[in-house]
């Protein structure tokens, strides 16, 4: 049996991030390490050892893809 896929949920709405990990954490074969928004991401996810991101692409102060610059 392989471990779970490491998930991290990205978003600057606080609603739509807890939505989603919601939906996630029902399947078994991911976890959820951690939700945060967009400034916070790089860290979470190198921190974490994140396999998969649930990135939003506007976010008011570093947008999805200034996340992925900076990772």
């Amino acid at each position: 049996m392989r471990a779970p896929i490491r998930v991290a949920v990205v978003d600057d709405e606080p609603l739509a991030r807890a939505a989603l990990r919601l939906s996630l954490e029902a399947d078994a074969e991911l976890v959820v390490v951690g939700d945060c928004s967009g400034v916070d991401a790089p860290g979470l996810i190198e921190r974490a050892q994140v396999e998969l991101v649930f990135l939003d692409v506007q976010m008011p102060e570093i947008d999805g893809f200034g996340v992925l610059e900076a990772l």
